[in-house]
Formats: C-alpha cells, structure tokens, sequence
C-alpha cells in the first residue's frame, strides 16, 4: 500500500494454501482476464539448480476471482490500427500492445512512422496510456524529454496535462535517463533534475530521482540534493533521506562546503544528522572542522539537537580529539538539557577538563537521576578519566548505578573486576547479569573466570549465547577457545 514516496507491505489473509510444503512460489504475472499466473519453483532437491538437474521441475497455477476467462487473445495477429487502440484498453492490452508496437517499430522504420502517426491521430490523445507510449517511444535522450530548449519542464510529454499523466511520464523519463547512463555511460543533466525536484510536487517522482543520484558525478549530486531536502513532508518517509544519503556519503569529505550547506538547508533533519556525523570523523582537518562549527551556529531547535547527535556520535569511542576553533564560545550558549548533555559529552573527548569535573560531580550525586549519573560514568569511561577503578569500584554498591557501572567496566583493565563481578553475580538484576556477561567477555583473563564460574554452576549457562561464544573466540585465546 503506498506510504510516503513508496510503498510497504502488509499481511493479509490468504486466499489460498498450498499442502506441498516444497511450494516456492517466486513470480506473480498479470493475465489477459484481470487474474494472474504464479510461479512456483516446487523442486524437492536441495540447492535448488546448483547442480544442474532441477531445470525442468516447478509449476504455473492461474488464479482469478471469479471466472476467468479462457484464450488469451494473440495481439501478433492484430494490425497497427487495432493495436493503437488497444493502448487505451486495461493495464494488460497496454502492456501486451505497447511491447509488440514496439518490437514491430524496431525491424521497421516505415512502421514506426506509421505508428507514431497512428497516435497522434487517435481519437483520444490526451489518454494517459498514449502518453505514456510517446514517452517510450522517444528517440531522444531522457534528459531531453525533461529539458530541452524552451526550458524547464517544456520538452515533458504532456506538460500541460493532468498532474496523474504527468507524473507517469516524468516517471518513464527519469527510468529511461537512469538506462541511458548504464548502457552508454552518458552524463546524467544536473539542472533539469534540479528543476523538476522543485517545480513538480509528486512524491513518486521524487524518490525516482533520489534514485538516480548515485549515477550522477558527485559533486553534481549536492544540487540536486538540496532540492529534494528542500520538501519538508518527506521528513517522516521511510526511504527518501536514507536515498540521498547513499548517495551523497561519498562526496561528503571531498566537497565539504556542499555537503555543510546542505545539512544547514535541509529539511530532512536525518540529513543534517548523518552529514555532520560523517564530517565529524574527519575532525583533524581544519577546513571540515569549521564547517562543522558552522552547522552548529547557524542550527536551532531540533537541527541543532540532531547536529550534535551525529557528531557526538562520530566521536564516540574517541580519545582527545582537537576541538574545532571557539568551540569553547559555542558550548557556553544557551541550550536545552539534551542538547547541553550532548555538549558535554563532546567536550570530554575534546579534553576539557572542567567538563571531566563536572561529569564526576553527576556520577556522585545520588540525589539526581539515575540515568544521568550512568551516562556520566560511561562517559567518563569511554574517554579514559583518571582513576577510572577507583571511580567504578566506589559506585559499583549503587544500585541505582550498578548496570552503568559494570558496562563501564569494559573500558577498565583492572585485575580485580572479574572477581568483583562474579562474586556478585547471584546478587545482581537480570538486566546486570547480562550486563556483567558482556563485559566478562571482553578480555581473556575475565572470559577465563566467566567459563569457570559456569562450569561450577555459579553461572547459569543458559546467559551464555552464540554471540558471547563468537565474542571470546575472537580473542584469539586457544585454551579459552578448547574450553567453549
């Protein structure tokens, strides 16, 4: 059903069931008499054709509501005249018509003449099935039929037409634009697609042309970009930002100054988030790095709240990370809490002491909360903080903390904190054991104590999944290895 620019599926119930359990069914093809036929691929081998001997198994069922009709009519034995006219028939005559017009026009040209004739004539040209057609049916590049010398919009078949023919055909051009370039390596135009992106509000047309921006040159893509983010109701489509980002990703740290104004003029806020996140990683250059300050200033509200997601997303993990210049002016502005606690953990990995201090003042607080204080403490964790044992150790008797303290765990290579986490165990929440399980996986000599522990029943085994099998594995220990 459609949503947004797109489409999603939804489960309905079944008209039909099949007792084969080795039914496969792969293809639905629409019939002469509004049904369908269906593919099954029923093979009872394994792997299907790996060896070449399932080629001639499967079966062709035909479904309809109702009663179907019998003989689908044999369109090859029709003239041109009879053909055109079924054009304007239902959505199989058209296909069936329009494939044998073409295939016809292809061995001959006096047939194609005579049947670009034959539409113009038709008693109904307007029909949004002949428009349709004349789109396919163009000689001349795609871009053409988007832009041509009377400008913008004026060599679309159709133009002054019904928005629904309009839209089918911009469709069909932009198809044939995107086939153009991956037979024959042409260059995709930048500037009617930019126009067409502005001028022609239909969502299907503009995910078509989000499509086509991985086959343009990447710094043409930027444009074209800016005017599809330019539409603020495709903010909550599930396709259309991650689109453009695909596509625009790889030009990011080439051409900075595109892709920061952007993220400053989007309106798919997704946008702004991921092209500072990517431009943040690449903090160590100076000309990134203002433009990354420059986001920040110009952003309010919500764009500026996402700005600072995705760079404190890019740093997370990070040590001492040189901050770009008067960021110390910028974090002293004036913010909501989120957007202050992301500051925060940024200018921890910028090496700001006063924040250092200030992150260990919340972690002591027990009268604040406590999903504050736990952030702090793997805050500090993650960016290596004095002392980090003792700090870990003193909090790790705070209930309201303990999850916390045991995940930050993992970034302190002390001695005694497997001991301290498995002779807890039995005392710890569930959501603390799990915890203190990931963490115990994270080096050798607490993944040692961990397979102890479950072999003398002070650990349930049944805690222990593939994943942290996979993750002691990879340590790279051969006895740790013998013992899983």
């Amino acid at each position: 059903v459609p949503r947004g620019n797109g489409f999603v599926g939804r489960h309905r119930p079944d008209f039909a069931r099949t007792s084969d359990t080795w039914f496969r069914g792969i293809e639905l093809v629409r019939s002469h008499d509004q049904g369908f036929y269906l593919l099954d691929w029923q093979d009872t081998g394994e792997c299907h054709e790996n060896d070449g001997v399932h080629r001639t198994s499967g079966r062709i069922y035909k479904v309809n509501f109702g009663k179907g009709k019998t003989g689908a009519p044999d369109l090859g034995q029709l003239s041109e005249e009879l053909l055109v006219q079924k054009l304007v028939g239902d959505r199989w005559q058209f296909e069936q018509a329009s494939m044998e017009l073409r295939t016809r026009m292809a061995r001959n040209e006096r047939t194609e003449q005579r049947v670009v004739d034959l539409v113009k004539q038709h008693q109904s040209p307007d029909h949004a099935n002949l428009s349709l057609f004349r789109t396919q049916l163009s000689s001349d590049c795609g871009s053409e039929m988007l832009y041509n010398r009377q400008g913008p919009l004026a060599g679309l078949p159709g133009s002054s037409r019904p928005t629904e023919v309009r839209e089918r055909a911009c469709r069909e051009a932009l198809i044939s634009i995107g086939n153009e370039q991956a037979l024959r390596g042409t260059v995709i135009p930048e500037e009617p697609l930019v126009d067409l992106a502005s001028q022609f509000d239909s969502p299907r047309v503009r995910q078509r042309i989000a499509s086509l921006l991985f086959r343009m040159e990447e710094s043409a893509r930027f444009s074209v970009a800016g005017a599809l983010a330019a539409h603020e109701k495709d903010e909550q489509d599930q396709n259309q930002s991650r689109l453009i980002w695909y596509a625009i990703e790889p030009g990011v740290v080439r051409f900075p100054p595109q892709a920061a104004r952007l993220a400053r003029e989007s309106q798919l806020l997704l946008l702004t988030e991921l092209i500072t996140r990517r431009l943040s990683e690449e903090l160590d250059r100076a000309d990134i790095a203002a433009e990354v300050l420059g986001i920040l200033r110009s952003a309010r509200g919500e764009r500026l709240s996402r700005a600072l997601r995705g760079m404190a997303s890019a740093l997370k993990g990070r040590r001492r990370v040189s901050p770009p210049a008067t960021w110390g002016e910028f974090a002293k502005q004036s913010l909501d809490r989120e957007q202050r606690q992301l500051v925060k953990q940024i200018s921890v990995v910028f090496g700001d002491g006063q924040t250092f201090d200030e992150l260990r003042r919340l972690a002591d607080d027990r009268s604040g909360d406590s999903r504050v204080r736990g952030r702090a403490l793997l805050t500090l964790a993650e960016n290596g903080t004095d002392d980090l044992a003792g700090l870990l150790n003193r909090h790790f008797g705070d209930k309201e903390v303990r999850r916390y303290v045991i995940e930050a765990y993992a970034y302190c290579d002390h001695p005694t904190v497997g001991e301290r986490i498995i002779g807890q165990f039995p005392r710890l929440k569930p959501a603390e054991q799990r915890a203190g399980i990931n963490t115990l996986t994270k080096r050798p000599h607490w993944a040692q104590l961990l397979l102890e522990a479950v072999e003398k029943e002070k650990v349930d085994r049944s805690l222990l999944t593939a994943w942290h099998a996979r993750q002691i594995v990879n340590l790279g220990d051969r006895q740790l290895t013998a013992q899983i």
